[in-house]
């Protein structure tokens, strides 16, 4: 061979990715066995305590809540991808950011995104919110009172209070309650 792929080559894929299959005909056939036989004693008992429902009807909405159980399992996302995974994977796609950069809603997305650091998960907000608070005590300590955090301790811990200080140097072990952040938030306000 001459060193040149051929064009078969290059559109042939050298490692296939598994094929789920969307039927699987042995499920759906037993779905149908399933949602009759049942639907045929659930409208022998309406029946019998008086109640009339078409038969057709009730096993075609079991087999209707059953392809929607087989959806719903289908479009779930992985068991091991946890929340803020899925969240960011789908924050970092450039293509998203471009579709909504300049409109007049993407605002309000940035703003979601910046809101749903808040979860009660402890990890994102140790990352991502309590960072945030820190540079600004640091900021509003340096313009207000000409003191750095780590250059004159003491007298920052003086400013700030023992509250604010503890939740400052030590990241929390959990996610404060809104009542302790908003009065947090009271304290930073008032420096």
């Amino acid at each position: 061979m001459s060193g040149w792929a051929s064009l078969e080559d290059l559109l042939t894929d050298a490692n296939p990715t598994p094929r789920h299959r969307l039927v699987h005909w042995p499920r759906v056939i037993a779905a149908v066995i399933f949602s009759l036989v049942v639907g045929f004693i659930i409208h022998m008992g309406l029946q019998y305590a008086s109640y009339a429902l078409p038969y057709p009807l009730i096993a075609g909405g079991l087999f209707a809540l059953i392809v929607l159980h087989w959806s719903v399992r289908l479009t779930r996302p992985p068991a091991d991808a946890s929340q803020e995974a899925v969240h960011q994977a789908a924050w970092e796609g450039q293509e998203w950011r471009q579709m909504y950069q300049g409109r007049a809603f993407g605002g309000v997305f940035r703003w979601q995104n910046r809101l749903n650091w808040t979860t009660p998960d402890r990890q994102s907000f140790v990352r991502t919110v309590h960072p945030v608070i820190v540079d600004l005590v640091d900021e509003r300590l340096r313009q207000r009172y000409g003191i750095r955090r780590d250059q004159d301790p003491k007298r920052a811990q003086e400013v700030l209070g023992k509250e604010l200080w503890d939740f400052l140097t030590t990241p929390p072990r959990r996610v404060p309650s809104p009542r302790r952040l908003a009065a947090l938030v009271q304290r930073m306000e008032t420096l």
